[in-house]
């Protein structure tokens, strides 16, 4: 089995990149979902909700919440499918590595 080094790398490379990316993503849509609750809310009070309490149930119930939290969770899991392909990737490689070595050492030894 012949490995170009050259494709090995890329294809690793590549596939870290995207999971960063996508990482990148799902962490910042984490780390915003208070802020898009907190806006939400802010209008349900300017609407005239009764109380804070009932525009921050308002506000939780309401399908742009939903839809964040469904977007925050596939950026999530998008991130960890791209975790994935990395880790398998590296191990794909090693493996080959392994083989190839230990086919080297079999062929010194006459076997």
């Amino acid at each position: 089995m012949n490995i170009d080094p050259d494709e090995v790398f890329h294809k690793i490379s590549n596939a870290g990149l995207e999971w960063v990316n996508l990482n990148a993503k799902a962490k910042l849509l984490e780390d915003c979902e208070k802020s898009e609750l907190s806006q939400i809310i802010q209008e349900y009070v300017k609407k005239g909700s009764k109380s804070m309490a009932s525009a921050e149930s308002e506000a939780r119930a309401d399908q742009r919440t939903f839809d964040y939290i469904c977007n925050k969770t596939n950026a999530r899991r998008d991130s960890d499918e791209a975790k994935v392909k990395y880790e398998a990737a590296k191990t794909w490689f090693e493996a080959v590595r392994t083989k190839a070595a230990t086919e080297r050492q079999e062929m010194r030894q006459g076997g």
